[in-house]
């Protein structure tokens, strides 16, 4: 078709339809973010190519993985694990998510992302012929290969080992290899303060790679930090951005997950951000768990999911919560959209970007 029609101007936005049949099952993105405008329809549909209204998906997505024509601008192509697929992350408002796909977007720069959850550099040197194709379309090459590995047992030397076979089959000119990272860690208050985390036994071993990387041992690979989202340089404690504030009138009633603030004290930033509500617990325990935003005067309270009601095991009223202001992680291993937001902010790739 003539791409002419479709792209008038840098940042314009559309959609694209494809048409399959396959009997023995069509493959499918899990997991993946919805409400992107995303729809998959399955079980002898017509085709609706050229209109007609597709069903909004809410668990499966289908999409092409690259959308290919003529351009004078650089394109990326993004290998990687969960960080790169936007696993804990939320949509933005031009449907990305995802550390490095959200950089690119603020750029305007096209890009692939191949990035899947629970991916290793291992399992990819084993089997990557369709993903290894989708780089020739591409003038730079993007990849966080290595923290699943390394989470698995993987040793120093055969994770730098596999990771200069990776390269080594990389023809792509400009090439980088993000650090080993975020930080994996413990924590016993939702990662809303610092001394509260126990960074696991590998940060050695982390640190280690990630001087490997920084070194330029891998020929033509060059590297791009992460560390501003840990407390120091290889510290292996996620940052917290700010210590927090308080709602006094926070209630709460025993068997319910809603917490109202009479001064409507909630806002928007509080979403997925971790909350300690005094006397709201069992028989007038401290009830601490993430706060999910409804409005201005109600919040949900949920586990650490994100999605499991907590609910109040005691009826509250005027009480405290204390509510921490930027929490970069729920899980101790993934980034979430605060510290996307935070790391594409400062540039953290901005060597990396023409």
């Amino acid at each position: 078709f003539p791409y002419t029609t479709l792209f008038r101007s840098m940042g314009d936005e559309f959609y694209v339809r494809t048409f399959q049949v396959c009997p023995g099952g069509i493959i499918f993105r899990d997991g993946a973010p919805t409400n992107a405008g995303e729809g998959f329809r399955v079980s002898g549909s017509t085709d609706l190519t050229l209109g007609g209204a597709i069903t909004q998906s809410t668990s499966a997505i289908y999409r092409p993985l690259a959308i290919l024509g003529f351009t004078s601008r650089e394109s990326v192509c993004l290998y990687g694990d969960s960080i790169v697929q936007g696993s804990f992350d939320s949509i933005d408002q031009y449907k990305v998510c995802g550390l490095f796909s959200r950089a690119l977007r603020d750029k305007l720069i096209g890009y692939t992302n191949l990035g899947v959850r629970g991916d290793r550099v291992q399992w990819y040197l084993a089997s990557n012929s369709i993903r290894a194709s989708m780089a020739q379309f591409s003038t730079r090459v993007f990849s966080n290969y290595g923290v699943n590995d390394l989470l698995n047992g993987r040793t120093y030397a055969q994770i730098t080992s596999d990771l200069a076979l990776f390269w080594a089959s990389i023809s792509v000119r400009l090439k980088y290899q993000a650090h080993i990272a975020p930080p994996s860690t413990a924590s016993t208050d939702f990662y809303s303060t610092t001394g509260a985390q126990t960074p696991t036994a590998n940060n050695a071993t982390r640190a280690a790679l990630n001087g490997f990387i920084d070194a330029g041992t891998l020929p033509g690979v060059r590297s791009i930090s992460l560390a501003a989202i840990e407390t120091a340089e290889q510290s292996g404690v996620w940052r917290v951005e700010q210590t927090g504030r308080s709602v006094t009138d926070a209630a709460m009633t025993a068997g319910s997950n809603t917490v109202a603030s009479a001064s409507a004290a909630f806002t928007v930033r509080d979403d997925m951000t971790a909350v300690r509500i005094l006397g709201a617990g069992n028989s007038g325990a401290n009830l601490t768990g993430l706060l999910r935003f409804v409005n201005a005067t109600t919040c949900s309270v949920v586990s650490a999911d994100g999605v499991t009601a907590l609910n109040a095991g005691t009826t509250v009223s005027t009480a405290t919560a204390y509510i921490a202001a930027a929490r970069f992680t729920t899980d101790g291993l993934h980034y979430n959209a605060k510290a996307n937001r935070f790391l594409t902010s400062i540039g953290f790739m901005s060597h990396a970007l023409p």
